[in-house]
């Protein structure tokens, strides 16, 4: 079968994978050693970077280039409605539009090819996270949280009304989804994941732990990074030589602020900002050289990086968000939402524990096995075929 993959928000090769990314390269990869035929509809750069993680397929080069800011994002999204779909894909009709997650961007395009070919192409959206009512983005303001639950809002109902399969990646997704009302029939709850074999390749050669604590996200308030901050200030204290790696880019002007903030606290010499890191065996490398992997975020819905910890062998401490807590249950070190004291003590007493380490780092280990993306992607893949036929 001829599978058009939607990937226009997949920023390209200078930017570290998002959580999405992930996740649709490891689909789209497990699809193709199926002896299907992969197409991608994404910028230059975006295609160049999925080449670059060992992804086969057919580029359709969506010309426009995106933005990670406010006004980039709202242009972007507006150019994917009203420009035209690339001469590339002028007379192509695949067998399964795939967008990879319920955002406008990649709802737009999916949605003109199931217009034009309507019964004879099947649509399926991955539905990531919605924002539920009343909302405010946390960490965020006003105009960028409504501006993001129209975004969401709109994208999950043209799907609702238009898609033949919904993917949502998570039990809690599927609630929201219910709660607002969603076509439940098209509904059919997936997963995420993590190489577990090929981090545990990679981390066995690693000798040694150069890190206290590591941080692998976007620079984002949202995704905790001034908590963050402020929590290592705190371990610091007790803890003079105590040294965090950070590892992401930010949004807009966040990681500037980030790395001033850091500056003014006079954390230099204890946190070190790695920028991001697309390559694969530095990435997981990096996780194992670190004793301990820490998510002060406000919102999550999978984080693909807790498993990728988990997989590399080091014991996770987050935020107690349902989300979270409802993937990995007591896998992880569950802190009060916004409790940044607790959160330092508890960092501070599993550096000084290294016995309680290796508990719950054999133990998480043992439980993120499931999620390997071989056992995921099979499990997908056969939900998608059931519902082409």
């Amino acid at each position: 079968m001829k599978i058009l993959f939607i990937g226009n928000g997949t920023i390209g090769e200078n930017n570290a994978l998002t959580g999405s990314d992930t996740r649709f390269l490891e689909v789209a990869k497990a699809w193709r050693r199926k002896g299907h035929e992969i197409h991608l509809l994404a910028s230059a750069s975006g295609c160049r970077m999925c080449k670059k993680f060992g992804l086969d397929f057919t580029p359709h080069i969506f010309s426009v280039s995106f933005r990670p800011n406010r006004i980039g994002i709202i242009l972007f999204v507006l150019k994917t409605l009203l420009l035209p779909l690339p001469k590339s894909l002028r007379g192509f009709k695949p067998d399964i539009v795939y967008s990879n997650n319920e955002m406008l961007f990649d709802i737009f395009p999916a949605l003109k090819l199931k217009l034009k070919y309507r019964k004879k192409i099947k649509w399926a959206v991955v539905v990531h996270w919605l924002p539920p009512v009343p909302w405010k983005r946390k960490q965020s303001t006003l105009l960028n949280s409504t501006l993001f639950f129209i975004n969401e809002r709109m994208s999950f109902w043209l799907a609702n009304f238009f898609a033949d399969i919904l993917l949502p990646v998570s039990k809690s997704t599927e609630k929201r989804m219910r709660e607002v009302g969603a076509n439940m029939k098209k509904a059919c709850v997936v997963e995420c994941g993590a190489n577990c074999l090929e981090i545990g390749d990679i981390t066995e050669n690693v000798k040694g732990k150069k890190y206290d604590a590591v941080y692998l996200k976007r620079l984002q308030a949202v995704k905790g990074i001034f908590d963050l901050i402020d929590i290592w200030e705190k371990v610091v204290k007790l803890r003079p030589d105590a040294n965090l790696l950070i590892i992401g880019d930010g949004i807009g002007s966040e990681s500037e602020r980030a790395k001033k903030m850091v500056e003014e606290k006079r954390l230099e010499k204890n946190i070190e900002f790695a920028g991001p890191i697309t390559d694969t065996r530095t990435k997981f490398s990096k996780l194992a050289e670190s004793k301990i992997f820490i998510l002060p975020s406000y919102e999550e819905n999978w984080a693909i990086v807790v498993g990728e910890a988990m997989a590399a062998g080091i014991p996770v401490l987050a935020y107690d968000l349902p989300e979270l807590v409802g993937v990995w249950e007591d896998n992880f070190i569950q802190i009060p939402l916004g409790d940044k004291d607790y959160f330092a003590q508890k960092i501070l007493e599993i550096l000084n524990s290294p016995n309680e380490v290796d508990r719950i780092s054999r133990e998480a280990l043992d439980f993120v096995k499931k999620y390997d993306w071989s056992l995921v992607t099979e499990k997908e893949i056969n939900i998608v075929l059931k519902n082409w036929k």
